[in-house]
């Protein structure tokens, strides 16, 4: 018994003694270990790139776009009443073509918008009023926003006119007829109504400063584009006739030209809306129009031999188209 036991104690001492001190710093090892992983774990997430957050879907609501009005390029009449129209409306629609409120005629516009028409029937001699207009696909009818107001004489070697009405701020347009020539000093043309205010367009040389007086008053002044023309506006156009003054002087400042020209504003009676009143005098036409929900529209138009009456009193002689009385007439 005695030699078994020392053999026992003899494995035992054969085997490496472990220190004490080796558990518990194996154990203390491990818990510096987890603690540097979470530093570093921690570290690790805060330097990651923050992902970027998807926006919210936004819903937008499209608003239809309004459908565009047939509208006026040009027309030509020649003093018999025949007539050229041309203008923009949208590919394929079927645009229907009135004078005075009656039909005379459709086009076709291709597939680029563009139409023309020609009358086979020649406007009779007078104040013809023109119109635009189209149906929309949903069966709204969408009438030209501004209309052609045509003057054919009653004797054939007179010339026709066809003039494009302005808008308040648009001044009207001489698309058939005479008028100053562009790059001249000229007045084209002045649309009034009954309040004074009005916009007026002319010609100059190019880049010169136009400036319009009518007696001592001076009304504005205007710059002449590239094409040599020039538009004004003013609230308070004189009611009483005179005369009207144009200076012009170059970008540098020295006076180019001067010229003047009879002014005599026409109050007309009542008309119907959509007619038409043409006054034909020796050096302009006086148009007065009835707007549909609007008071009176009147444009004078200037011919090219603008400046050769300076008399108010002279400017309408030989008129060929009467003008209804006024209610001032009527009553004397």
């Amino acid at each position: 018994m005695a030699l078994d036991a020392q053999h026992t104690d003899g494995d035992k001492s054969a085997r490496p003694a472990v220190p004490g001190w080796v558990a518990p710093a194996a154990i203390g090892g491990l818990g510096v270990a987890a603690l540097l992983g979470l530093v570093f774990l921690g570290g690790k997430q805060q330097f990651e790139p923050t992902k970027p957050i998807a926006p919210a879907a936004q819903t937008t609501v499209s608003t239809p776009a309004k459908p565009s009005r047939p509208s006026f390029d040009t027309v030509r009449v020649d003093a018999g009443g025949n007539a050229v129209i041309a203008g923009h409306a949208t590919p394929g629609a079927t645009v229907t073509i009135t004078a005075n409120g009656k039909t005379i005629g459709t086009a076709k516009a291709d597939k680029t918008g563009s139409f023309a028409f020609v009358t086979s029937v020649p406007l009779p001699a007078g104040g013809q009023q023109l119109a635009l207009s189209e149906t929309s696909k949903d069966g709204q009818i969408l009438a030209s926003a501004r209309g052609v107001t045509v003057s054919v004489p009653d004797a054939p070697n007179e010339g026709a006119l066809a003039v494009l009405s302005g808008t308040g701020k648009t001044p009207s347009q001489v698309l058939s007829g005479q008028g100053p020539k562009p790059g001249t000093l000229g007045l084209g043309s002045v649309d009034y109504d009954g309040s004074g205010k009005a916009v007026m367009a002319g010609t100059a040389k190019p880049g010169a400063t136009v400036s319009l007086f009518i007696g001592h008053t001076k009304l504005g002044t205007a710059v002449a584009d590239q094409k040599g023309r020039w538009t004004m506006q003013t609230s308070h156009l004189p009611a009483k006739p005179g005369t009207f003054r144009l200076e012009s002087t170059a970008p540098d400042g020295k006076s180019v030209q001067t010229m003047q020209t009879a002014f005599a504003p026409h109050k007309v009676g009542s008309i119907m809306p959509g007619e038409v009143v043409i006054a034909r005098g020796q050096c302009l036409w006086l148009i007065a129009r009835k707007l549909y929900g609007h008071g009176m529209d009147y444009s004078l138009i200037y011919r090219a031999n603008e400046s050769s009456i300076h008399d108010p009193n002279l400017i309408y002689p030989g008129q060929h188209f009467t003008l209804p009385k006024t209610s001032t007439e009527t009553a004397g």
